[in-house]
């Protein structure tokens, strides 16, 4: 297998240096039955991803991030509404708060000029 990639990057005009980070694969040969770890050799392998399997993991992680900003400005959206609804809810009160102190001092006069 690492031939065949040594092979297709070598030479490419468009080749492109490989990631850093390498993988090593580790695979057992036995002949006859495969538990007989006695009669099995080992062979290490060091494989290089290509690098596309690292663009295809920045994509990936891209379109999470878009994912998220879109979520978060919909929350955003969703706060800011809220927030406005509550501002109105607000001033309601307090229009009925000053109408309700302007009642009590109408009937306080009221009282005190002897028409209640």
């Amino acid at each position: 297998m690492q031939q065949l990639l040594d092979k297709k990057f070598q030479g490419s005009p468009k080749s492109v240096s490989p990631p850093a980070t390498n993988v090593t694969i580790i695979t057992t040969h036995s002949e006859g039955n495969p538990t007989q770890a006695s009669h099995a050799d080992s062979e290490l392998t060091t494989t290089t991803p290509c690098p596309g399997d690292e663009v295809e993991t920045r994509t990936n992680t891209v379109d999470e991030i878009i994912k998220e900003n879109s979520k978060l400005r919909e929350l955003t959206k969703s706060y800011e509404r809220n927030i406005k609804d509550l501002n109105g809810q607000l001033i309601i009160l307090q229009t009925l708060l000053q109408k309700q102190s302007n009642c009590a001092a109408l009937q306080s006069n009221l009282i005190d000029a002897k028409w209640l």
